[in-house]
Formats: C-alpha cells, structure tokens, sequence
C-alpha cells in the first residue's frame, strides 16, 4: 500500500523503516484518498484532508458579492446552516464535506474555506521611536479611531477609560456552537447575525479575559494619567474594541471586520490592529481573512498585522504577507531585531498570485517578495495596560495595574499607534501611503538584521512625520523614495532569484520514517547558480510545552536521478537547505530536477484535527556581488572591560538561603567593587511581574568619563524557587533583559542594548549565564548604567534572584572599546553617541534627504 500522490506529487514509495510504525497510521491512510483536482485551494484543501464525508465542519463560503437573501437560501436548500455577513462576500457556513463540494461545483460558492484556531503573538518603548517628540509637537493621533481586534480591552482601566469609545464582544454564532450552547439569549445557529454586545454602559467595562487586548491598547494609545509611564503612541486618538473571546477563530475576527466596516464613519476608524495570525503558507489572495483585509483597506483603513513569534526563517504570519497591509516585525528598545520576531524567506520574489488546482505557484524574476516585516517596533519587554482579569498574558495583575509583555503582537500596536499619528498630520493618506512613509523613514537596524528579517529597518515617528508635513509632498515623491530602499534591499542581497516555486498539500494526521513522500518538479534554468528550499510544517502541539519532535526533511534530485543534498531542521521546525553549484563542486544541469519531501515524523495539531498543511519552497539563484552603498565608517575595536558586581539591596526578612529578603522585588546597585559580603535575594514572581509591573533594576553609580561600549556582554544571575519541579513541568520563563544609560532621576538618556533568553531555575539558586552583544555605545560621562530584568511566561510566585555573598559572582560584564578608521585601524576616531530616541545615524543614504525636513515649513491643517 502506498501513499496516493496529488498532481506534481509523485510517490517515491516507502522507507523500509517505516514499515515498523505502520500500524499507527494505517487508519488514517485508508480514509487518506486522493480526490479530483480542484482550481478552489480551500476545497482541496478540505478534500484533501482526512474528514469523513458526512462530518459536519465550519467552513466559510466565499462569494463574488455580498451575499443575498437567494445566496443564502441556495446554500440552505443544500443543508448547509448559513449565516450571511453583511458586508463582505462571505457566508459563514456549517454541514458535511460532500454539501460544501456541492456548493461550490454547483456554482453557489467561488471556494470554501475550513474554520480555523489562529493564535495571539503575545513608556520607554514611545520614547525608542520618537513618538514622545511627535507628542510635544502636537501630534498625537488626535480624532483618529483604532479599532483593536484581540481579547477585549479593559476600559475601567484609567488609561484607557477616556480612550475607548466603544467596547464590544463579538459572540459569531459558530462562536457560540463550540461551545455546546444552542440558542442563548434569543439567538440561534443559523439565521441571526453575529451578536455584538456593547459593554460601554455596563458599570465594569471589561471584555478581556486574556490580557491580550488590554496591553495591545495601552501601547497604541494609553493615555498614561498617572506618572506618563504607560503613555501609548498616540495618546490623542480613540479606540473601538472588538473581543473575540477566550479562543480566536476565523468566523469571529471575519464578524469584527464586518461590523468595523459597518461602524467606520460613526466611529472615523482608520486604523485597524491585528497581533494574532496563523502560521507560515503560500499566500492565498482569495483566503477570507486576506479578502477581508482587502477589503478593509479599500475602505480606506490601514490594516496592521504581526509578524508571530517564530523567529526564523520561513516563519511570518502568513495573513500579514498581504501587501496592502503592514506587517510589523519586533525589535528591542535599542533597535535591535527580537529574537523571536518572525521572519520571512531569505530569498523571496513572491507576488499575489493564485494557487492553480494543485497547490502549486510558480513566480519568475528577482525581487523582495510577500514574506517579510515591512518595518519593526518595539515589542521585547514592553510595559502596558493590564488587567485583573487577565489570565493569561498578566494573571495577578491589580486593578489599574500593568504588566511587562514580548511579542511582535506589542510591535503591531507601535505601528497602528503611529499611523494615527501620521493620519492625524496628514489626514489624506491612503493605507498604501501610510506603510511607504514608514518603510522610507525607518532606521537602519543597530545589529545590521538583514532586510528578510526585519524589513526596512526600525520605525522613527518623528521623521515619518516630518516627511508627511513637507509642502512637497505626494505621492510621486513617495514612491520616489520607495524605489530607492527597494533597490537597495535588492543589492544588499548576496543572490538575485532568478524563479521560484511553492507548494502546499495536506499531510495525513499522522506519519513517520518517509511514510508519506512527495516529488516536486523544479524547471531548472542555466543561470541559475544555487537553489535554496524550505518545508514549514508548523505544529500547535509545540506551543503546549509537550516538546515533541516534527519533522519533513528534503532531498534535491539531479535530472540524472543523483541526491545532490537534504535539509537540516531547525529547533522551531523547518526544514532548510541551501546548495551552491560552485561552492560544493556540483555540475550545473539544466533541465528539470527534484525536490522530495518526505514525512520522517509528524503528528497534526489538535486544531486540526483531520490533516495538516504542509508549505514546500524552492528558490533558484543567481550570485551577484552584495551592495550595500554604505558610507565607509569608523570600526568598533574592543580594548577593555567593564565588571559591575550585583550589589545591595532592600528587605528585612529572611530568604531561605539565609539572605536578606526584599518581597517586594529585587533591586539593587551595579558595583564596580567586590560583591557585598552579605547575600540579598528579592521576589521576581508573578506578583510583582503582571500585578505590580516593576522590573528587577540594577543601577550604576555615574560614570566619570565618557565610555564605548560595545560588543559582547555577558549577564550572570542566580535563580531559585521550592516549587521548581513543579515549575519545570510547565512552560519555561523567559528573562529579559535592557541596559540603558540614565541621568540621576532615572529618565532615559539613550537605549544601549537588550538581550532575552530562556531562564535557567532551580529548586536552590541556580547559575545561569546570558551572553548578548551590544552595538557600539557612547556613553556620556556623568550618566548611569541600568540593569532592568522582566521574566514573561509561567513562573512561580515565590520565584527569587539571589546576588552577593556565597553567590557573589553574580553580574554584568561588559566590553568596552574604540573607534578606529577602517582604512587605517591606527587612527583614533573620537566615539560619537548613538542615540536611536533622537533618530540616531542610519545606513540609508537615501534618508538623507530627509535631513532639510526640519527646516521646511510645515503644512497648515
């Protein structure tokens, strides 16, 4: 028995070895069918998956208009439950597979497309792009609505109370029949609409039970009526939220797009945040969520997404690949790319273009692609709005409290903030013009992250604002400046792409040892020099802290039947191979070669219950000589160190290692003496963490002279909690980790670096060590160096960090430096400070041009 094989996948047949597991996944490859070729990707994706035919599932119809009362009636004649939305070409649907083929080959529906779970990607961070001079200079998003689409926004929240004018929570119908509830409060599935409950008026305004939502607010537009600490981007502007509830599906975000387009003028909603998504694909132009955000768009909203939290290559959110919406990439407060900020394919020429019937796109000719951020923000130990109710991103949190969150879906709200900020300066901008101003005023990364990681750089408000102000502007000189940094993004690549291919199919639910394998044709050219390939076959399961091993690996096929090379997994799970002609000694050969995929071991996630989408990408390359038009500079040479001790610190009770205790949290001095004789231990749990959103802060004693640091650092801490084998069950904690140069009263003088990394715990004090490396810095004598640590994640309440005494070793190292000429590495350069909050040098000569901008006269509005 073998695997039957879709068009363009041929079986290779089995791998001896596999006969061992074939008992497991029998079941599962007798119902494993292929089924007629299909021109609808969602259809075949449906048929190609292993779902009885008479299993009722949720799927959407997609139409060519909004649907009518006779669209409805035709797919309800078939026995489908249809639910029409009112103003997008969709209908959301339930019934068996056969009635959905039968809606779509009878000519009722374009395709259909299954429900699915998609996920969350869960002060100083204003300041870091410039948006704290846009407030100063009257621009604050002001008369601008956003609508924020996530877990609900708690608007009894004192910094968000004034700033949400409408609060609801979206209860889609389908919503309703997950749940086992049949016809609650006058409802029924089929045949009422989506329910919006208003929580304005309720005398506890709060739709989040997730804390998602909550944070996303505050950092697009919190108005910060404490302290200013919780300021958001655009404090001015005013926010429309849309709960989803406790588990995001299609059918509820495709129920709030809906609704947001019915409440745009009431509202003036122009921006619209989305930090949720779903895992790497072929982009699918036709998919409901694209054409809603298309739609969206067309409306004349600017539609912002996440990149996700998978930080490697071939791992962006593949609703975000679509051009007419922004994707937001993360960075640290210093401008340096988030380790778990999602990034796209290294070599992309993608374009929108549709699936043909067997899941395959082919696009020919160089350039930047679909899959990667457009800009990035910051989103690594972000401090926002909480709340009490708050589960899951700040459990514990006190009422008005906050709570420190990483993620791309804390970049995604900079952006949307931002983008009223520019609205409000210019309200003519269209979305397309919105995104262009962002990527053409950005900053160029600190850590040099290449363009596929975190697109054109790092966003810089008071500069995009500047441009949109300039009495010269248009969208000719726009675009102007949008072929420049194309092209440089072009040249700065080591390959051009001569074409590529991408593939989709839907794996069985389980296979192991090459079981299941597929052949993929690649039409080979002569000017290709290397072919670069990838598999993404992403698994929930991961998420759930199970660890469990997935993987499809590849191999590359000469025409002479030849294996030439095979792909090396990830940690994250991808498969990536890349084979240069020259640098391996392998014969070009024109023709056609192969690329298999097989499936060594996989298990489909729960989510999806009857197959698994699997993404297959090959890439030819042509070698051309990287240009990275860079004005030559200074180079950072490393001459010294710096060794601060962990010391002092408050508490007058008793730790169980008998040091001085601090419940209340873990501070401290940065020493460049001994450590102190006598241990100290504070609290880093959850309390202190989400409830009271204070950071573990280590703090200098001011520098004498002005210092360079730069390059590698190295963070040693001590970590103990009694409930550590119950802790390491469950999901790791994160630490991280920010060091910043601050004047006497602690306000941020400039950003120097961040790091993040999984921490190391144990049952007694735990040694871990957290190395990082640090763009060159100059810091200016008379400031202060300061440590703050952020743990995110699942940790236990009596979580503690322990420094001085027997754990003395307990510190920061950092390396200190100078800047020499290249072409002469005798000669001294003075050091020069490097500060990203007052848009610091950038490596785009193209922003240059941006320097007259603060003599022009601004706009009148």
């Amino acid at each position: 028995m073998t695997t039957t094989a879709r068009a363009l996948a041929y079986p290779r047949g089995w791998h001896p070895a596999a006969l061992l597991m074939t008992l497991l996944v029998l079941s599962m490859l007798l119902v494993h069918n292929a089924h007629a070729a299909s021109s609808t990707p969602g259809l075949r994706a449906i048929l190609g998956s292993n779902i009885p035919v008479d299993e009722p599932i949720r799927a959407v119809a997609m139409l060519d208009t909004v649907p009518s009362d006779s669209d409805v009636n035709a797919l309800a004649a078939l026995g489908l439950v249809a639910q029409p939305l009112k103003h997008l070409p969709m209908v959301l649907t339930k019934g068996t597979v056969t009635q959905l083929t039968q809606a779509v080959r009878g000519g009722l529906a374009r395709d259909v497309y299954i429900d699915k779970a998609l996920e969350w990607h869960s002060a100083e961070s204003t300041a870091a792009m410039s948006a704290d001079i846009t407030r100063e200079l009257g621009y604050d998003g002001g008369g601008i609505g956003i609508a924020i689409v996530d877990s609900g926004i708690d608007a009894s929240h004192p910094d968000l109370e004034n700033r949400v004018v409408h609060n609801v929570r979206v209860y889609s119908p389908e919503y309703l029949d997950i749940l086992g509830v049949s016809e609650p409060l006058g409802i029924s599935w089929p045949g009422s609409p989506a329910l919006v409950l208003p929580f304005d008026n309720l005398p506890y305004n709060n739709t989040d039970t997730i804390g998602h939502g909550t944070h996303v607010a505050g950092i697009a537009a919190g108005e910060g009526v404490d302290d200013g600490s919780l300021i958001g981007v655009a404090p001015g502007a005013h926010m429309v939220g849309y709960s989803t509830g406790e588990v995001l599906f299609i059918f509820t975000a495709l129920a709030s797009f809906d609704d947001i387009l019915a409440k745009q003028e009431e509202y003036n909603i122009r921006v619209v945040n989305n930090s949720w998504g779903s895992r790497f694909h072929v982009f699918d132009p036709n998919s409901p969520i694209n054409v809603a955000s298309k739609a969206l768009v067309d409306a004349g909203m600017t539609v912002v997404f996440s990149a996700g939290n998978d930080g490697l290559e071939m791992t962006t959110n593949v609703h975000s690949m679509a051009p007419w919406v922004i994707m937001s990439g993360s960075a640290t407060l210093s401008a340096e790319k988030s380790g778990f900020s999602s990034s796209g394919l290294m070599f992309d020429n993608s374009t929108v273009k549709e699936l043909d019937e067997n899941g395959h796109v082919h696009y020919a000719g160089d350039g930047l692609g679909l899959s990667h951020p457009d800009v990035s923000a910051p989103g690594s130990n972000i401090t926002s709005t909480c709340t009490p109710t708050g589960v899951v991103v700040c459990p514990g949190t006190l009422p008005n409290g906050s709570a420190v969150a990483s993620g791309t879906s804390m970049s995604a709200p900079h952006m949307a903030g931002l983008a009223a900020v520019l609205l409000q300066a210019n309200p003519e901008l269209t979305p397309d013009m919105v995104g262009k101003v962002m990527q053409v005023t950005a900053d160029a990364m600190r850590d040099d992250a290449a363009f596929w990681q975190s697109g054109y750089g790092f966003v810089n408000a008071k500069r995009a604002v500047d441009l949109v102000l300039r009495e010269d502007f248009s969208a000719e000189l726009l675009d102007s400046l949008q072929a420049d940094i194309e092209a440089r993004a072009l040249a700065a690549r080591p390959y051009s792409v001569v074409a590529s291919d991408q593939w989709e199919f839907i794996s069985i639910g389980a296979t192991a040892l090459g079981l299941e394998s597929y052949d993929f044709p690649i039409e080979v050219s002569a000017d290709t020099d290397a072919i670069r390939a990838g598999v993404a076959f992403p698994s929930d399961l991961g998420l759930l802290g199970l660890n469990l091993l997935y993987e499809w690996s590849l191999t590359l096929i000469d025409p002479d039947g030849n294996e030439v090379a095979s792909s090396e997994l990830t940690e994250i799970g991808i498969g990536l191979m890349q084979v240069d002609f020259d640098e391996l000694g392998i014969e070009r050969k024109p023709g056609t070669w192969t690329l298999n995929a097989a499936g060594i071991l996989h298990v489909s996630q729960p989510g999806l219950l009857w197959g698994h989408s699997v993404t297959v990408v090959a890439n030819q390359l042509k070698a051309q000589n990287a240009n990275f038009d860079e004005p030559s500079g200074p180079e950072y040479v490393a001459d010294g160190e710096l060794h601060f001790s962990l010391s002092g610190g408050e508490g007058g009770m008793s730790s169980p290692e008998g040091c001085a205790y601090d419940l209340q949290g873990a501070s401290g001095q940065l020493s460049l003496g001994d450590a102190d004789a006598q241990c100290h231990a504070g609290t880093v749990g959850y309390l202190v963490n989400y409830g009271l959103g204070v950071p573990a802060t280590f703090t200098s004693a001011p520098l004498e002279q002005d210092t360079l640091i730069g390059g590698d650092a190295l963070l040693t801490l001590y970590l103990a909690t009694e409930l550590y084998p119950i802790y390491s069950l469950a999901f790791s904690s994160s630490i991280n980790y920010q060091l910043d140069a601050v004047d006497n009263e602690g306000n941020l003088i400039m950003s120097i670096g961040a790091g993040e990394d999984l921490s190391i715990v144990g049952a007694t004090p735990e040694q871990g060590l957290y190395p990082f490396t640090l763009p060159p810095t100059s810091v200016p004598a008379g400031a202060q160096l300061r440590l703050q640590l952020n743990f995110t994640g699942v940790y236990t309440s009596a979580m503690r960090l322990v420094w001085g005494g027997d754990y003395g070793d307990a510190s920061l190292q950092l390396t200190t430096g100078k800047l020499v000429d290249a072409a002469n590495s005798d000669d001294e350069t003075p050091s020069r400070s490097l500060d990203p909050n007052r848009g610091g040098s950038t490596g785009w000569p193209v922003l240059l041009i941006l320097i007259g901008l603060l003599g022009v006269r601004r706009r009148a509005r």
